[in-house]
Parts: C-alpha cells; structure tokens; sequence
C-alpha cells in the first residue's frame, strides 16, 4: 500500500528512533511504499534552522525523508491542504500525528495511519 508521510510522523520516527513504516507493515500485514511531498522536505529544513531539541530531530527526520519517494503535490495553501488533496488524487493514506491535520482529512474521507502512544499503529477512515 502506498502512503503519503507528514512532516510528524517522520519527525516521531526521528524522536523514538524506531522504523515506524517497518512496525506498521507488521502490524498491519501489508507492504508499505512511504512518499512525500515536496513541500514537507521545506519544512523539514526550515526546522533543522532552529537551534533546538526539535531540530535535531528534524535532521534525522530529513535523512529518513530524503530515502522516500517523491510525489508532485496537489492543491494549493497549506502543507496540510495539499497534502489531503495529494491523498485523494492518489488514493492514499497519510501517515500523521497531527491531530489537525487528520481532523481536516477525516472530514474528507482520507484515510489516516497514526501511530498510538502504546505504540499501536491504525489505519482509520
């Protein structure tokens, strides 16, 4: 199954240090193709500019984002708009911890990973 990856979810990969695609596979039996967008690889380095725990973090992050596949986002506005409309165009879920994020795509039928704080990983509608 192909994903779309949020700047949180690569930045709670980089927190845990844990391979949060492979745990998902497992959890959810199924092979897992992880893109992004450009837009994410943007916010990623405009964090790593910062002089704080979240930029180290971000850095790592980056290094996970830069091995990801690439997509040509969608829409227009936000990150979060075009990474829904990213998702609908290709029929994919985006892997996120952003609670606002995942609010505005649920409104929208796109299908959200989020990885739980005991570690669970759900694919929700």
């Amino acid at each position: 199954m192909k994903i779309l990856v949020d700047t949180s979810f690569l930045l709670l990969m980089a927190e845990l240090g844990r391979d949060l695609i492979s745990m998902a596979e497992r959890q959810l039996n199924d092979k897992l193709e992880p893109y992004i967008i450009e837009d994410i690889l943007k916010e990623l380095e405009n964090l790593c500019k910062k002089h704080s725990k979240k930029a180290f973090h971000a850095r790592t992050a980056l290094e996970i984002a830069n091995r990801m596949s690439k997509l040509e986002a969608f829409g227009k506005g936000s990150v979060d708009r075009k990474l829904i409309e990213t998702a609908k165009e290709y029929s994919m879920p985006i892997a996120t911890n952003d609670f606002k994020l995942i609010r505005e795509a649920k409104k929208e039928h796109v299908k959200i990973l989020f990885m739980h704080r005991d570690l669970r990983i759900t694919l929700e509608e």
